[in-house]
């Protein structure tokens, strides 16, 4: 059995390089409030965490006798559903919150942008599962539900958000928490020029 590189020793300084990168960035806008530091720190730290459980640990010498290609590919939808139900729903749930951070650091106008967005950064995982089980032998399966369960999880999670916002308080909190300034704020700074 090959030695493995664990996740936190590399994504844990990637994390705080990249939080201390956006927060330096947001002060020098002199955009830097207590709400989008949280939200910096929140998703560094998520983004860190879904890279670390779905693509490590790394192992760090190739297979002697790898498996073929096939093995680690699944693209026939639900072929698992009845032995690991579990599996779509905690896939559902590790992209939740990146359906609900998404409107606080992009600018997401439909629910399609949230769709493709969360399609994307599946499907870049998946591949990036794949390629390292062809590289390495990662021993991950890149599925087609996880592809499936990661997007509806997205939308789940910016359904939340917008339900959350429709409170008056809340929608403020965002708006102050957001790292994307809002179109009325981008309006009026276009119209007093």
């Amino acid at each position: 059995m090959s030695p493995y590189l664990p996740a936190l020793p590399v994504l844990a300084p990637l994390a705080v390089i990249a939080i201390v990168v956006l927060l330096v960035r947001l002060h020098r806008r002199t955009e830097l409030t207590l709400p989008r530091a949280i939200v910096v720190i929140v998703g560094c730290v998520y983004t860190a965490g879904l890279v670390g459980h779905t693509l490590f640990p790394i192992p760090l010498a190739p297979e002697s006798d790898p498996p073929e290609w096939s093995v680690w590919i699944n693209l026939v939808p639900f072929t698992d559903l009845l032995d690991d139900p579990s599996g779509l729903l905690l896939n559902a749930l590790l992209f939740a919150p990146l359906g609900f951070l998404m409107p606080l650091v992009r600018r997401i106008t439909s629910i399609w942008q949230v769709l493709l967005h969360g399609l994307l950064a599946s499907l870049a995982i998946e591949i990036a599962q794949f390629v390292a089980d062809l590289a390495v032998g990662l021993r991950r399966v890149a599925d087609i539900d996880d592809l499936i369960a990661n997007t509806v999880g997205a939308l789940i999670g910016y359904g939340l958000f917008l339900l959350l916002t429709r409170h008056r308080g809340l929608r403020r909190i965002a708006e102050r928490s957001s790292l994307v300034p809002s179109a009325r704020a981008s309006g009026r700074a276009g119209a007093a020029q």
